[in-house]
């Protein structure tokens, strides 16, 4: 029981901000777009700035807010569990980036709702619950959906077939809300086996991803900055209608030529 009122409390200050209003350190919590579906890919990335007090001993911590309030802290290894646990302990304040430091295929089952995940730095040793022992926290919230909505695009892509043309890019597909903010992303391959004859050829293929149902406004695809240059595309945008779920056929074809 006292342990489940101390982490209710812990949710409080995290969901209230009752935090002290000078830091130590500026912190900066990210996810790679702000809405999921059971195998969405989630990747987070942070970093953390100090501000005066470099060299301070500290501990990291990497929490989320669960859609009922509850609280799971990610440890040492990597594991969500339900406890108060520093994912680094003992660290002297420093500069540090760490880029999709932490990754997870969404699986199915998930409550749908809000969750929130934090980046929280406090004193060595000291208790999380205490927001005086902060030295620095950020946040980063992200919407789940249990029934993803499909869009589908057909691509079409037109190859040179020379000793020195493309063989292989990446396009590059988001889907956005009506603000611009990411909702969804997927990068797929293409490839072909050059004839290099110079004879153009053509591959088709299919193009997909998953976005929450009835929040989506647009799409994008782009090819990829190594082959960008090479590689013209046309096709590339559109609106979202969720009656066109899963019909590749209600959207333009993405047309890519490749030199």
């Amino acid at each position: 029981m006292c342990r489940l009122k101390q982490l209710t409390l812990l949710a409080a200050i995290f969901l209230l901000g009752l935090v002290p209003p000078l830091y130590a350190a500026t912190l900066t919590l990210n996810t790679n777009q702000t809405s999921f579906a059971p195998g969405n890919i989630l990747s987070i990335s942070g970093s953390i700035l100090p501000t005066n007090d470099s060299g301070v001993l500290s501990d990291i911590y990497v929490a989320v807010v669960l859609p009922n309030g509850s609280i799971q802290t990610l440890d040492p290894n990597f594991v969500w569990r339900n406890a108060l646990l520093p994912i680094v302990s003992g660290y002297q304040l420093a500069q540090l980036n760490a880029p999709n430091f932490y990754s997870l295929a969404m699986p199915t089952g998930l409550p749908e709702g809000s969750y929130t995940f934090y980046l929280v730095l406090a004193r060595a040793g000291g208790n999380p619950m205490d927001s005086s022992m902060w030295l620095g926290y950020a946040n980063a919230p992200i919407t789940f959906f249990n029934n993803p909505t499909p869009l589908l695009l057909n691509v079409v892509t037109s190859w040179a077939n020379t000793s020195t043309s493309v063989s292989s890019y990446n396009l590059i597909l988001t889907v956005s809300d009506v603000s611009g903010q990411q909702l969804a992303h997927t990068i797929k391959p293409e490839r072909t086996s050059l004839r290099t004859d110079g004879v153009r050829t053509s591959t088709s293929d299919n193009l997909a991803v998953s976005y929450p149902q009835g929040l989506a406004a647009s799409y994008n695809v782009q090819v990829d900055n190594a082959t960008q240059s090479r590689c013209s595309l046309v096709g590339g945008s559109g609106t979202v209608n969720d009656a066109s779920s899963g019909n590749a056929n209600a959207h333009p074809t993405v047309s890519v030529t490749c030199n």
